[in-house]
């Protein structure tokens, strides 16, 4: 999948609750763990793809947000995580 920000600013907008920049943080953007969740599978290189929970508490801005989706959507076959080989 090849998204540009304007698609992750596009896609976050559909959560967030007024207008935000990359160093707006989450909760003032009004996006919540599951929008999180939702932007993550919407822009997962599969459907099978793994979400790392421990990197979902580390993103705090829109920007953290945007840079994570961007790393999301360039893994096609595991959402960033390591695979095993099967």
């Amino acid at each position: 999948m090849s998204s540009t920000l304007a698609d992750f600013d596009a896609a976050i907008a559909t959560y967030a609750i007024g207008s935000f920049d990359d160093t707006t943080l989450l909760p003032e953007a009004g996006i919540d763990s599951l929008s999180l969740l939702r932007l993550a599978v919407r822009f997962a290189g599969t459907e099978d793809a793994e979400i790392d929970a421990a990197r979902l508490v580390e993103i705090r801005s829109v920007g953290d947000l945007k840079a994570w989706l961007h790393q999301l959507a360039s893994t096609p076959s595991s959402g960033g995580a390591p695979s095993d080989g099967r």
